[in-house]
Formats: structure tokens, C-alpha cells, sequence
């Protein structure tokens, strides 16, 4: 007996998407939500291509502040593509049933839910039948809720899925709500084959003591804040029964176009941007949100490049971000000696490196070059950290 599916979830679909700051142009915020789109459609794709037998998605899949006609439309022809494949949906805290999946939020807005798409609306476990398998899932409702308080009577002639959006109390990510909350003991005597998870948006799985896949969480199907690095999607499980002997296997897919990228730097006067440039260039710049960081010391001259390469830059990505408030600019001694007052404690550091420097040998003036930005770091008030000998570690 053999059961396959693809788990998405986490996709918070809205006008107003937490990646939609209000300093990011009209035309990068749709070119973002078309690529939230392509994700959807890449799904559906995936599941008819390798002939899965359901898309499960365990909450989150739109937020309720910001749906509109558009967003309900795009979403359910997507759907619709994959004709009698089923689509299982659990709502989570951010798609609540009564504000987004309700009939009377569908009949206001006219849409016709495509018949290959479930939605579960209790808040207890309620069962969806197919052939192979029973998928039991349960609506969040109230965050207090404890799902495997009211478990289900499982059929164990069956594959047997859950399915929902709640908090694992074992592991839960920093500044994340809990939402029907539960344990590792808890889900293994519930008796399920698997659980599928939403909620949290990083990939995160749940063993028994055999060592097989009990739970998982797929991670956010594309990235929703500007910490999500790296590539997203979705699982890919498969479930194999015989008797009651159970095996699961689950293998990550990506599926978002999207990537966030998060690049720190430390420049000096030494360094070209050359191997900087290269490195960001590699990416692929039409799906990449690029968070770049540049820290270090820098003459006025090696500003001026900088800031003509970040421009050059600014053009070529869908979207970057350039935080240059680390980067500090300094001129050479001699002139830096004259911006502070000799009888300051900056003026009295700065007039004893000069005469250390003075006397010094070139690998000498190379350390005391680097004591003389860490010391004005210090006396500025800024973290002391390893900044200067990267090269040499």
C-alpha cells in the first residue's frame, strides 16, 4: 500500500506580503507576487509529472489581510489544473476558516472553489477518504487549542495522515506564536502514519525511535521575510504500508523562483571589489532579494568606487538592499591627526601610532595600521570585533 503527495504550505498569499515594504517600487512588488505565483504552478507541475496522489498544505497558504477577488482566483485555477488530483487544505492563524475559506467569504466574492480542493473546518480532527489513505486534519481556531487532545480512531488497515498548523513545544523558533501546541509523545501514540506541519518556516522533521519520519514541517513554500535565506519549497513524502508497518520517506524540493541572499563584507583600503562584484554577480539576479552588508575603513577614494559599483548593481537585481552604516570612512593619519584635537583622547592615540608608525618596519606598520582601526572603533563607541585579520585566518 502506498501513498505519495507534495506538502506546501506557509505561502501567506496577500496584497500586502511582509516582503511588500513600503519603500520597495509597485513594479518590483508585482514582479515578486507573479514569482509567488510561478511557485504555486510549479507545485501543481511537480505533483502531475511524478504522478503524487495529493498536494497537502498544512496552513498559511494566503493571509488574510490583503486577499482579494484577484489572489482567490489565481490560486484556485492553479489549483484547477490538476483536474482529480485532490488539494487537502488545513487552515492556519493567518487563513483562519471563518475569514478566508468560509462560504460566506467565497460567496461574497463570487468564487467558484474549484471540486478537487478540501478544505477541513473543524477545529478537531475530521477525516478526508481516498483510496489508500485517511487524511485527518483540523482547523485553527483558537491558538490554546491541543489538537491530540480529541485524537481520531485510526484505521490501521490504512495509511493514515494528519494534517495541521501548530507549534512543536520540543523546538520552537525564536518570536513564534504557539498555536495548537503539542509534543513528540503526544504525536507518536496518536497512531499516524505521518503528520504533515505548517507554521513554521523552516524545514524541521520529527523521528520516531527507529529513526523513521513522523512529522515534518516543509519550511515557508517561498521566503516571507527578509531572514528566510536560501532556497524554498516544499516535501515531497511518500508513505509505505504493510500491515501496520509503516515507512516514510521525504525528500525537500525547491520550488520558489524566489531567494533571499544575505552577503556581509569587510572592506579595506587593500582590498578591490573585484572578488566582492564576482561573488554577487554569480547569483541568479532576477529571483534574487539581496541583502548586502559592507563593514570596514575606508579612504575617500575607495568610497567613491564603492558607491559607483553598488549603483551599477542596484540595476542589474530585482531587488537589493545596501547597508553601508558600518562602513566607516577615514583619511589618511596625517589627515586625521588634524581633525582631532591633540590634547583628546583620539588625538593623543593618533599622535603616538604616527610616531610608532614612524619607526616602524612594513609588516610592523601593517599591524599597527589595523591597531589604528580597531583602537578608533573602540574610542568611537562601535563593537569591537575580528574585522582585519580575515585574510590571515
Amino acid at each position: 500500500m502506498k501513498f505519495s503527495f507534495l506538502q506546501i504550505s506557509d505561502f501567506h498569499i496577500s496584497k500586502r506580503h511582509t516582503l511588500f515594504s513600503s519603500y520597495v517600487e509597485e513594479e518590483i512588488k508585482k514582479e515578486i507576487q507573479e514569482k509567488i505565483y510561478e511557485t504555486l504552478k510549479k507545485a501543481v507541475n511537480i505533483t502531475k509529472e511524478k504522478k503524487l496522489d495529493a498536494i497537502l498544505i498544512p496552513g498559511d497558504l494566503f493571509d488574510s489581510d490583503g486577499i482579494d477577488y484577484e489572489i482567490f482566483e489565481k490560486v484556485y485555477e492553479t489549483f484547477k489544473l490538476l483536474d482529480n488530483i485532490p488539494v487537502i487544505i488545513t487552515p492556519g492563524n493567518h487563513d483562519f476558516y471563518n475569514n478566508v475559506f468560509s462560504k460566506e467569504v467565497i460567496g461574497f466574492y463570487g468564487i467558484q472553489v474549484p471540486k478537487n480542493i478540501y478544505i477541513f473546518s473543524s477545529e478537531k480532527f475530521t477525516p478526508f477518504v481516498t483510496e489508500n489513505a485517511i487524511i485527518y486534519g483540523c482547523a485553527a481556531y483558537e491558538r490554546d487549542f491541543l489538537p491530540f487532545a480529541y485524537p481520531p480512531e485510526i484505521d490501521s488497515k490504512k495509511i493514515n495522515i494528519g494534517i495541521f498548523h501548530g507549534s512543536y513545544m520540543e523546538y520552537i523558533p525564536p518570536k513564534k506564536e504557539i498555536w495548537l501546541a503539542f509534543n513528540k509523545d503526544q504525536l507518536i501514540k496518536s497512531g499516524f502514519d505521518y503528520v504533515a506541519l505548517g507554521h513554521y518556516h523552516k524545514y524541521f522533521e520529527i523521528k520516531d525511535e527507529n529513526g523513521i519520519t513522523r512529522a515534518a514541517y516543509g519550511g515557508s513554500a517561498v521566503p516571507i521575510t527578509k531572514e528566510e535565506i536560501g532556497p524554498r519549497g516544499g516535501l515531497i513524502v511518500v508513505i509505505e504500508k504493510e500491515g501496520e508497518k509503516s515507512n516514510v520517506h521525504t525528500e525537500f524540493i525547491k520550488l520558489a523562483p524566489l531567494e533571499v541572499k544575505k552577503v556581509e563584507e569587510m572592506i579595506s583600503e587593500e582590498d578591490s571589489l573585484e572578488k566582492l562584484i564576482n561573488k554577487i554577480l554569480s547569483f541568479d539576479k532576477e529571483n534574487t532579494l539581496l541583502y548586502l552588508k559592507l563593514s570596514g575603513n575606508i579612504s575617500h577614494e575607495v568610497s567613491l568606487k564603492i558607491e559607483k559599483e553598488l549603483e551599477k548593481l542596484r540595476q542589474k537585481f530585482l531587488y537589493i538592499k545596501i547597508d553601508t552604516s558600518a562602513l566607516l570612512e577615514y583619511g589618511n593619519l596625517e589627515e586625521l591627526i588634524l581633525e582631532h584635537n591633540p590634547e583628546s583622547t583620539i588625538g593623543k592615540f593618533l599622535k603616538k601610532i604616527k610616531e610608532e608608525m614612524d619607526l616602524a618596519n612594513e609588516e610592523e606598520k601593517k599591524l599597527l595600521k589595523k591597531s589604528l582601526y580597531y583602537g578608533l572603533e573602540a574610542l568611537k563607541g562601535r563593537s569591537i570585533k575580528p574585522r582585519y585579520e580575515i585574510e590571515e585566518v
